[in-house]
C-alpha cells in the first residue's frame, strides 16, 4: 500500500480495513486449500497402503512357494545321498 501526504486519516482506516478483509479472505482460502490437500493426501496414502498390503500378500505367497520348493529339493538331495550310499555299499560288496 502506498500512502500519500494528501490522503486523509479516514482513508487510512478504510485502506487498513480493506487490507484486513483481503487478508482474512486469503487466509480462509489457504486454510481451505490445506484441508483439501490433507484430505487428498489421506485418500492417496490409504490407496497406497492398500496396494502395499496386496503386494505383501503376493510376496508372502511367493515366499511360501519358494520355501516349499527348497524343502522338496533338500528332501530329494537327502534321498539321492541315501541311494548313493546304498549303491556304494553294493559296489564294495561285489568286489
Amino acid at each position: 500500500m502506498v500512502y500519500f501526504w494528501h490522503m486523509k486519516e479516514n482513508e487510512f482506516e478504510e485502506r487498513f480495513d480493506r487490507l484486513e478483509t483481503r487478508l482474512q479472505e486469503g487466509l480462509a482460502q489457504v486454510a481451505s486449500l490445506i484441508d483439501s490437500l490433507a484430505t487428498l493426501c489421506a485418500r492417496e496414502f490409504a490407496a497406497i497402503s492398500e496396494h502395499f498390503t496386496q503386494v505383501d500378500k503376493r510376496l508372502d505367497d511367493i515366499e511360501d512357494k519358494i520355501e516349499a520348493f527348497a524343502h522338496r529339493v533338500d528332501f530329494e538331495v537327502e534321498e539321492r545321498h541315501k541311494l548313493g550310499e546304498r549303491i556304494s555299499k553294493l559296489e564294495r560288496s561285489h568286489r
